[in-house]
């Protein structure tokens, strides 16, 4: 009637918290990485290095500060080779690898001026009065 030959495998739809137990590094939230803590076995854990910060290259979000809102992102500009790299993020879904959004610090991050960008946000009539065309 059912065949059970075959094995499958548990994906987490959410990456597991700190001090839960782990086979590699995607398995652990944002900021936590899978290492050996001897009798346990491998869980997940804070590294003990430094987190990268804003514009650096990365190839998972796990290896951005995401204390400060970081996550790893595919950066697409105007003739140059798409690269990964840290950024501000809103939307988890934009992110490379699972992201705990728990885990930042702070809703009122202070960007520094390369990192202010224009929005399109019209807050009054006098918005983007510079972009306008001169009759």
């Amino acid at each position: 009637m059912y065949d059970v030959t075959v094995v499958g495998s548990c994906l987490f739809a959410y990456g597991l918290k700190q001090g839960e137990l782990c086979r590699r590094d995607n398995d652990c939230e944002t900021g936590l990485l899978c290492t050996d803590t001897g009798a346990e076995g491998r869980t997940c854990q804070p590294p003990s290095s430094n987190k990268k910060q804003y514009s650096e290259d990365c190839t998972m979000s796990s290896e951005c500060d995401i204390a400060k809102g970081l996550c790893c992102q595919l950066q697409r500009r105007h003739r140059q080779a798409p690269r990964k790299v840290c950024s501000y993020f809103k939307d988890p879904l934009i992110c490379i690898g699972p992201v705990a959004t728990d885990q930042i610090k702070d809703d009122n991050i202070e960007h520094t001026a390369g990192e202010k960008r224009l929005t399109g946000k019209t807050g009054s009539v006098n918005s983007f009065t510079h972009l306008r065309r001169r009759k």
